[in-house]
């Protein structure tokens, strides 16, 4: 069955209500939460939960496990999308900054340089045929206070590390992500449309994305929501893997730790890249990569996605994952800005009385800068 081609509406009519997806869900392990129940619901007519809608992290670890292929991810947004049109709006954290600032740059009612923190020795080019896509780590930074830019300046340093001077986009917008997974079709659209036609206008033929929000909503969602595009996309932990088995990407120095991985959603479970970060990371020398027990298509997610469900549930995942790996490492890399925001954010609310979590957490585009010796 190619679920791509179908409606969510149509999707869950395969679903026989077997229980597999409510046993397999995070939420479901700590609470009474059942993506069984909102697809019946659905089903019978009956009106679903907004609340309940809010609450699913979109993570698809119950979709993995569905034997009729059912996206239930796919049937969650299209609910929510549903309830805007209604005239429902969604609670969202953070006041829905976020949000309120992608609607801006849609609307165009706001502009602003996403990329104007970088430094002058890091090298650009305008004709280059390869760009970067940032995202909106900028916007996290003003909010957060860890350094999230560090991660994009660590991605185009280890660019110019292999002689790589890509394009960036001074009018890039939001790629739209936590808007589309909100509901809000129409401003997701609208910065599509505006990313696509920037990056065409350019002459781009090839974009790397450093985020896996972005990532997925380049490959998947702007194809089927916005419009094709004459440029390939590839995630930067694939990029790496590939400089890596042409010989280009070489670490010459020990980095004597023990690390384990945290598989984003959109990156592992939603696009099927699982290899590419664990062979960069396993090439560095010194390296011990342990994996968690739940980890590749069964990996636990942050607890949030789209900013819509960051709560006490959420926070319960977080410190199981957490813990969990804390057992087998002294260091998390993540793959994710999202997942860096909420792990970092548990591990600080109990580093000034309980010390709970000592492990420590960075970016995978940090990691390989700081072994490359750039950052």
């Amino acid at each position: 069955m190619n679920v791509l081609k179908l409606s969510p509406e149509e999707l869950i009519k395969y679903c026989y209500q077997c229980g597999r997806c409510t046993g397999i869900c995070p939420l479901g392990e700590i609470s009474f939460y059942s993506p069984r129940i909102l697809i019946h619901n659905a089903l019978m007519g009956k009106p679903v939960d907004p609340q309940r809608l809010a609450q699913c992290s979109t993570c698809d670890l119950c979709s993995s496990k569905c034997p009729m292929d059912v996206m239930i991810s796919e049937f969650v947004r299209e609910e929510r999308h549903k309830l805007r049109q209604s005239g429902m709006i969604l609670e969202e954290a953070h006041f829905g900054i976020f949000s309120t600032l992608a609607r801006l740059m849609a609307k165009k009612t706001w502009k602003a340089n996403l990329n104007d923190y970088f430094p002058k020795e890091i090298q650009f080019s305008d004709t280059s045929e390869i760009l970067i896509f940032t995202g909106c780590m900028s916007l996290f930074e003003t909010y957060f206070e860890y350094k999230y830019t560090n991660i994009a300046k660590s991605a185009v340093k280890i660019l110019n590390h292999l002689k790589i001077k890509p394009q960036i986009l001074k009018e890039q917008v939001c790629c739209g992500h936590d808007l589309f997974w909100g509901g809000d079709y129409e401003n997701f659209r609208l910065l599509g449309e505006q990313n696509i036609e920037l990056i065409e206008r350019n002459g781009v033929e090839l974009v790397i994305t450093i985020c896996p929000e972005c990532y997925r909503t380049f490959k998947l969602d702007y194809p089927r929501y916005v419009r094709n595009y004459n440029f390939k996309v590839i995630s930067f932990s694939e990029f790496l893997d590939l400089e890596l088995k042409e010989g280009t990407l070489i670490f010459p120095y020990e980095i004597p730790r023990t690390i384990t991985y945290q598989d984003p959603c959109r990156l592992g479970r939603q696009l099927g890249v699982y290899d590419a970060p664990r062979n960069v990371l396993k090439a560095i020398p010194g390296i011990k990569l342990k994996e968690m027990e739940r980890s590749r298509e069964d990996a636990i997610c942050c607890g949030v996605s789209a900013w819509m469900n960051c709560n006490l549930y959420s926070k319960a995942i977080r410190m199981d994952r957490l813990l969990e790996a804390q057992q087998i490492a002294d260091t998390l890399i993540t793959n994710c800005p999202h997942c860096l925001i909420h792990f970092n954010c548990l591990k600080n609310e109990y580093a000034e009385t309980e010390k709970k979590y000592t492990l420590e957490i960075l970016d995978f585009k940090e990691f390989i800068a700081k072994a490359l010796l750039l950052g």
